[in-house]
């Protein structure tokens, strides 16, 4: 790979992790995913001193799910999903060169462990080298990719 020019590396430095965020769920929409963001964390209402907790301590941001089906025309999106065939895994995302946190690295592991893939991605790029290594040969409208 190429060495970054000085513009490049600015305009790494300048991006957020929204921008991040964006980029890739944009993708996965792109090909088919429906993405959702998982709000956790200790909430307060007004007016009161009880604190709720939303989701788990850690839990990544994302979500995305794909019935097979919608890839995978040997059977309908519909027959996937009602048969629960299903392609899932949880994304968290950085700004570039961010790090997620010991809660977060200890609930992907515990997840994992369960079968159910994750990823942490800080650019597009990496993102897309994971998710084309995961899912080799499919386009979003089903096609074998030609590499």
């Amino acid at each position: 790979m190429a060495a970054l020019t000085k513009a490049q590396l600015a305009n790494l430095r300048s991006m957020r992790e929204n921008d991040v965020e964006t980029a890739i769920c944009d993708f996965l929409r792109l090909h088919r995913w429906r993405v959702q963001r998982n709000q956790s964390g200790l909430f307060q209402r007004p007016g009161s001193r009880a604190r709720v907790r939303i989701g788990e301590k850690g839990m990544f941001d994302w979500e995305a799910i794909r019935p097979v089906g919608s890839v995978d025309r040997s059977f309908s999106a519909t027959e996937a999903a009602n048969a629960g065939v299903v392609d899932f895994f949880y994304l968290e995302t950085k700004r570039p060169g961010g790090k997620i946190t010991v809660e977060q690295a200890t609930w992907a592991r515990e997840v994992e462990r369960r079968g159910i893939a994750t990823v942490v991605a800080d650019s597009l790029e990496g993102f897309q080298n994971w998710y084309f290594a995961r899912y080799p040969y499919r386009d979003p409208y089903g096609r074998r990719r030609i590499q």
